[in-house]
């Protein structure tokens, strides 16, 4: 009896820990990066416009977003998310000779965005953008 209450009392604590790691968001399942599966969704849209934006901020260049190529994201954290994207982008201000203006000028570029969420509130943090080769 007594060796049946010590291991019930073994598994009880380890399902309690168990569940209260998950639901604190301990889990593995934050690790894991998941497809974006509608690339032309409004908010992967935005996130992809900030990235380019600040990229231009930082970089004095003048990309203009063509499209999300691929993009994939994860829950970091309860408020926090990650997002990677592939971008099609092309250069605005990038002078042209008549045999340029036949060719697909856009390049692909590869850009992580964290995305900060509270109280209704969504900040977002470039974390890096770079092109793809």
């Amino acid at each position: 009896m007594k060796s049946q209450l010590i291991l019930f009392s073994f598994l009880t604590i380890a399902i309690t820990i168990s569940l209260s790691t998950s639901v604190a968001g301990g889990g593995h399942h934050h690790d894991e990066w998941k497809p974006i599966h509608d690339l032309k969704e409004e908010h992967v849209k935005k996130i992809a416009e900030f990235a380019v934006k600040e990229h231009n901020k930082e970089e004095k260049e003048h990309l203009k977003l063509e499209e999300v190529v691929k993009g994939e994201y994860k829950k970091a954290r309860r408020h926090k998310s990650k997002y990677r994207l592939v971008l099609a982008a092309k250069d605005e201000k990038k002078e042209k000779s008549i045999e340029e203006e036949h060719k697909k000028d856009s390049k692909h570029y590869a850009a992580v965005v964290v995305e900060k969420s509270k109280n209704d509130q969504h900040r977002l943090h470039l974390i890096s953008f770079k092109p793809v080769k």
